[in-house]
């Protein structure tokens, strides 16, 4: 996978850079077909550094932001919500993949199946005076 790492008003180390790849294993462990990743750290003002990655994954684009303190509170915070993001987006293909290789959705039911007829309804109707004499009275 390539990931682009890209710095504004802050200067990287080697060994930032190479917490940033960490970081980012941890999100291939949830999509595994990534083909192309983004990274980009900035400083917003003076005490504040903001981190925002952007994923290719499949035709579809993931992006999430955090911030912190310093650099490495920022990356961490972004990890999280791409980590997040990474789960739910696994989990909606997944899903919607595994409905259509089962092939059975509800319009796929017979009616017959559906429709048991042997139910039947009944309906009791209650009279005044007993819905009067099962309701609460205040003494006064």
């Amino acid at each position: 996978m390539n990931i682009d790492i890209h710095a504004r008003n802050l200067d990287l180390d080697p060994a930032d850079e190479i917490y940033i790849q960490k970081k980012f294993e941890r999100i291939q462990r949830h999509l595994r077909n990534i083909r192309g990743a983004k990274i980009e750290v900035s400083r917003t003002d003076q005490k504040r550094v903001r981190a925002r990655m952007t994923l290719y994954v499949s035709g579809r684009i993931l992006r999430g932001q955090g911030s912190g303190v310093n650099l490495f509170a920022a990356v961490n915070a972004a990890a999280d919500v791409m980590d997040r993001q990474g789960r739910r987006f696994k989990g909606k293909v997944y899903h919607s993949a595994q409905a259509r290789r089962s092939g059975m959705g509800f319009r796929d039911i017979p009616v017959e199946e559906i429709a048991d007829t042997s139910l039947s309804l009944s309906r009791r109707r209650r009279s005044k005076a007993s819905a009067k004499s099962s309701a609460p009275s205040s003494a006064a």
